[in-house]
């Protein structure tokens, strides 16, 4: 009920301010456009957005999901969606022992959405099974990622498999391909992260750099962009250190 009320009480101030400046003269359409645009975008986020993991591939924060995720139907009825929530945030929290701790409490098979929560486990299972040096999982992973054919899953699982073989020629050219098709930018910001780690491994550490800056810049609360700091910075010492001796 809260929530609706909120979304009342600032429909009923949106309407007021468009009275007061209907009072001095002061709407154009542009104006009322630009009412509608605000309204729309308002009702998106505060209606649309039911699903928690939605949420959080467009906000990219992980504080402000998991007060989400805590407030939601989910946690009430401690269920499996509520874990896979919790195991989501950790892996961008980059805090492992949890998300290996939430998905032994997820029965895969109870997800009600599988369409939607079964990529998410997948992406989830893979990156805790690359942390661990489990590569036989990682390839039973990429089965499993094959068989639901998502091209960006498959890509992402295929990605994590090249980062583990050290062929960081082979993750530039495969990133170059699946950035750019990315649409979920939650996993864009991983993947911008794994793109500045490989040219850093090549030497190419302008490239290397200019990712990682890039993805400092934008500034979202997940782990990557301290990784991402701390990497340019160890880049830049490097250089630094290099052009002294010089």
């Amino acid at each position: 009920m809260n929530r609706y009320f909120r979304l009342l009480l600032n429909l009923v101030i949106v309407m007021g301010v468009y009275y007061v400046l209907s009072y001095f003269n002061l709407v154009s359409w542009y104006l009322i456009i630009a009412f509608i645009l605000l309204i729309a975008v308002f009702l998106y986020f505060q209606v649309r957005i039911t699903d928690n993991e939605l949420y959080f591939e467009v906000v990219c924060n992980t504080t402000l999901y998991l007060n989400r995720l805590k407030r939601s139907a989910d946690a009430k009825r401690d269920s499996d969606v509520y874990h896979l929530g919790l195991a989501y945030a950790a892996m961008y929290q980059g805090d492992w022992e949890r998300v290996k701790q939430e998905l032994n409490r997820v029965d895969e098979s109870r997800l009600p959405n599988p369409i939607r929560q079964h990529p998410i486990y997948i992406r989830i299972r893979a990156r805790e099974a690359f942390v661990e040096q489990d590569i036989i999982t990682l390839d039973q992973l990429l089965e499993q990622a094959q068989e639901l054919q998502v091209d960006n899953l498959i890509g992402y699982v295929t990605m994590l498999k090249l980062v583990w073989n050290e062929q960081h020629e082979d993750v530039v050219q495969l990133l170059k391909d699946l950035i750019p098709k990315e649409v979920v930018r939650l996993h864009l910001i991983e993947l911008e992260y794994f793109l500045g780690l490989a040219y850093k491994q090549l030497g190419e550490t302008e490239d290397a750099m200019a990712v990682l800056a890039f993805l400092v810049k934008k500034g979202y609360g997940v782990i990557h962009t301290d990784w991402a700091y701390d990497t340019y910075i160890e880049i830049k010492d490097n250089e630094t250190e290099k052009s002294i001796s010089q």
